[in-house]
């Protein structure tokens, strides 16, 4: 090959890899597009954020431990709320890896809670009133410190409502 003819390729070349053609993909493989718009855990925080303003009305500001009425009212009233809440958080669109894992963190803590709800929902009719406030707020505390809980602050999200 003439030089004449090296050089123009050459320039072709070094003008491929400046531009970024050439190999079709970087070191990591990210063939994903960008996401755009905000993120799982931007979303699901401004939603927390929400929900708070419609669980404070029927719960009461910093909601002490119910007595079992008014643990059956408010899980009665907060029904809806929290179906409402589930449906917006379940169409937040996961975009990256860190977005599935919110997801995923957010799932498992609100299975963690259904749980637990289902095992107070059995409580409330065999246990005293005493007994009921002992044990649920030492339950509440264990919740507070469980892996589901943990696992979801550290994804970023924080739901004190849910």
């Amino acid at each position: 090959m003439s030089t004449m003819t090296r050089k123009p390729m050459a320039a072709a070349a070094l003008l491929l890899v400046l531009t970024g053609c050439g190999d079709g993909g970087d070191e990591k493989g990210d063939d994903a597009p960008e996401p755009t718009g905000p993120t799982y855990v931007e979303t699901a925080n401004r939603l927390c954020e929400e929900l708070i303003d419609d669980v404070v009305p029927i719960t009461g500001d910093s909601a002490p431990v119910p007595d079992r009425a008014r643990y059956v009212a408010n899980r009665t009233a907060l029904a809806p709320v929290y179906e409402e809440f589930d449906g917006e958080l379940d169409q937040i669109e996961v975009q990256t890896d860190a977005d599935r894992k919110a997801d995923e963190a957010f799932d498992a803590y609100r299975a963690a809670i259904a749980a637990l709800d289902e095992e107070w929902d059995t409580k409330v009719e065999q246990l005293t009133e005493e007994e009921w406030s002992r044990a649920y707020g030492k339950a509440l505390d264990e919740f507070f410190g469980s892996p589901a809980r943990q696992g979801l602050l550290a994804t970023g999200i924080e739901c004190p409502a849910r």
